[in-house]
């Protein structure tokens, strides 16, 4: 374990740490065959393998790169993913609580971990897609309801017009279909139109 040329990635879920030191960086850390590069692999190594190897599924370390700010040591963990895999936090507090107690053999200034596979918060990338999904069909729920509402509120004037129509029609009905009144139910109307043919009056 620790020998990152015999382990295989297959099966197993990788945590992405990055551990920031107080040392000066030397350019031929980003060598991997340089003496720098091995010797502070192997401090790292030999930190870190105690914290993790009675760990449940850990299946060792793989050391990516180190990069200047002081020394920024880009390493990854995996597990078995077959095994009870550990939250972000139980990994990150093994190192963590080296750093507060003094036990790491050099002073880290920063520390973060990630799971791979994982949005920085801890958030998976499934969960984020299922959230989008259930938030555009909830849209398009709000929209069928608003055109419902509408379309019955549209219906429902439609309705009141017909019958509002229907009564002027009986009004108008009534009008010129008195059967009191020859006169087609116009009151007056052969001395209305008397005075209309003597010009007095103009209907």
């Amino acid at each position: 374990m620790g020998n990152q040329a015999t382990i295989s990635r297959e099966g197993t879920v990788t945590f992405a740490v990055v551990i920031v030191i107080d040392e000066t960086f030397e350019p031929d850390l980003q060598n991997v065959n340089s003496l720098a590069f091995k010797n502070m692999t192997r401090r790292f190594l030999e930190f870190l393998i105690p914290l993790y190897q009675n760990r449940t599924g850990f299946l060792g370390i793989i050391f990516i790169s180190y990069s200047g700010g002081s020394v920024v040591a880009n390493v990854e963990l995996l597990f078995n993913s077959s095994e009870p895999i550990p939250t972000v936090e139980e990994v990150r507090s093994p190192i963590a609580e080296a750093r507060d107690n003094g036990s790491a053999p050099f002073t880290i200034s920063s520390l973060k971990v990630t799971r791979k596979g994982e949005s920085q918060d801890g958030f998976e990338a499934w969960k984020i897609g299922v959230a989008v999904c259930f938030a555009f069909v909830l849209l398009l729920l709000i929209f069928i309801s608003a055109v419902v509402i509408v379309n019955g509120r549209k219906g429902k004037q439609t309705r009141y017009n017909l019958k509002d129509r229907r009564n002027s029609f009986d009004l108008d009905f009534d009008l010129f279909s008195s059967d009191g009144d020859k006169s087609n139910g116009i009151p007056n109307y052969a001395e209305s139109f008397e005075m209309d043919e003597r010009g007095d009056i103009y209907m």
